[in-house]
């Protein structure tokens, strides 16, 4: 008789256990659970104030768009392109009083300048042909080699040669340095 358990449980530890399982744990999960639902239900409604707010803007900025055209976007454009060229056109930065006081520094006497046309080619190479007048073929040879000595032009050629009432014209074209 010695495995005989005679011990009997009384009312008052059943009640006690009762209320245990009802303690502390319980009320945190509880507490945790709601936690989450509170944070479900405010993120819920802030991403539908955000889509509202989207659809919203979206409406202005398609009816801008329907406002914005014809010369508007025309001037626009012509703008951007104007910014666009005068950025190319800086950044070379060729300096047009290089280019004319380096060619008035050689023009010989009996040849007038005529026309200057300054060239700038894909490759970034600048080019310049000039529509001159000469009184005599000797003048023009001058002029030539003139135009070879400069350090600023290479690669000169005598283009067009003719005979006028004004005198002898004639066209160079060089490279610039």
């Amino acid at each position: 008789m010695a495995n005989i358990n005679l011990y009997q449980s009384s009312e008052d530890e059943e009640l006690k256990n009762k209320i245990f399982v009802l303690g502390g744990s319980f009320f945190w999960s509880g507490g945790v659970l709601l936690l989450v639902l509170a944070a479900f239900v405010g993120l819920k409604f802030f991403s539908t104030s955000l889509e509202h707010d989207n659809t919203s803007l979206a409406g202005q900025i398609s009816k801008e768009n329907s406002n914005f055209g014809g010369s508007d976007l025309n001037r626009v454009v012509d703008f951007k392109a104007r910014m666009d060229e005068s950025v190319k056109n800086i950044s070379q930065k060729y300096l047009s009083e290089n280019l004319f006081g380096s060619i008035e520094g050689d023009v010989v006497k009996g040849i007038n300048l005529v026309s200057l046309d300054f060239q700038l080619s894909e490759g970034g190479q600048k080019s310049v042909s000039m529509e001159m007048i000469g009184l005599d073929y000797n003048s023009i040879a001058k002029q030539i080699l003139s135009f070879k000595q400069n350090e600023s032009l290479s690669e000169v050629v005598v283009g067009d040669m003719a005979r006028s009432e004004e005198g002898i014209e004639f066209v160079i074209t060089a490279n610039l340095n």
